[in-house]
Formats: C-alpha cells, sequence, structure tokens
C-alpha cells in the first residue's frame, strides 16, 4: 500500500489520449478547464464503438460552469483563490501563499476539505502500518474526535506547507 511511484505520470495529452482508448477510467481535475483548452478536443470525443472520454467516469472541481462541466459526470463547486486559504503553484515552480479575502458562494468548498472528504470513504477500513490510513495520512491537519480540521484554514495551511516544504526544500 502506497509504494513508492516507479515512474511518472503522463503528459495532459498522453492522458487525454489514453482516456479517450479506455486505459483510464476515472479522471479527476480540478481548476483547469481541459475542455477549452485542449488541443483539437474533438480527436477524443470518440470514434467508431468507443466513446472516446464518455467511456470514463469523468469528475471536475470548478467555480464556473465551464466547457469542462458538460462533459463531466459529476461537478464539485470548488472554492475561489479568494475564497479560501492556500498555497498555490504555476509552471515556473514558485508557490504563493493568499489569504482568504471572502466566504464561498453557495454550496462551494475549500479544495483541502474536498480532498479529506474523498479520502475518509476512500480510506475507509484500510491500514498503513496496522494504523488507520486515513489518521495515518492526514492525522496532522484533521482531528478525528471532533470530525474537524485541526485549527483554523491558516493553520491547516501552515501545516499543509511545512509537510509540502519537505518535500521540495529538506534543508
Amino acid at each position: 500500500y502506497l509504494e513508492p511511484l516507479t515512474a511518472t505520470g503522463y503528459h495532459t495529452v498522453k492522458m487525454f489520449r489514453e482516456l479517450s482508448n479506455g486505459n483510464i477510467g476515472f479522471l479527476w481535475r480540478a481548476h483547469n478547464n481541459w475542455a477549452s483548452s485542449m488541443p483539437n478536443l474533438t480527436r477524443f470525443l470518440g470514434q467508431g464503438d468507443k466513446q472516446g472520454i464518455f467511456d470514463a467516469f469523468i469528475c471536475v472541481s470548478e467555480v464556473y460552469p465551464t466547457m469542462s462541466c458538460r462533459y463531466a459526470d459529476v461537478v464539485l463547486p470548488a472554492a475561489m483563490w479568494v475564497e479560501r486559504e492556500g498555497q498555490f503553484g504555476n509552471a515556473e515552480r514558485r508557490t504563493s501563499v493568499f489569504e482568504k479575502a471572502v466566504d464561498p458562494v453557495g454550496d462551494a468548498k475549500w479544495d483541502v476539505w474536498v480532498l479529506l472528504e474523498v479520502a475518509r470513504r476512500v480510506l475507509e477500513g484500510e491500514t498503513i502500518g496496522g494504523e488507520d490510513a486515513f489518521t495515518r495520512l492526514f492525522g496532522f491537519i484533521w482531528d478525528a474526535e471532533k470530525d474537524d480540521f485541526n485549527g483554523d484554514s491558516r493553520e491547516v495551511n501552515r501545516a499543509i506547507w511545512e509537510e509540502y516544504r519537505t518535500f521540495s526544500n529538506p534543508d
């Protein structure tokens, strides 16, 4: 369980090729309107007896009803960057920390909250080294007794940042 990765994942175009060939059965994309940005998206929409991306289950976390939402089986309402605390990375490998400015609208949720809710369900009954898998992986930010985060969003983000920092800058 949780064995080290031995190979890198697919780049975006390869991922959609494999998805449309039926080799990937599930895709969860967050904050990336791939239906508008993918080059020649129509080649992934299916040909012959293949349904293309429609053969897979697609989940989209999005703040607006984008083109990607049209192809999704489920859309999770995500909070915008101004509606949550967080760290954001870009293609230049820079990470910035943002503070929440306003509360999210409607049912929109913070990405970390969504991730943990999915992880709780996926990891239910699983163990790592005899310890509850969810607690082992997320206990540093989640209090199982309170069934809530350990502290406010700023404290949780600080803990996540420190965890991330050890991977990116171990010294």
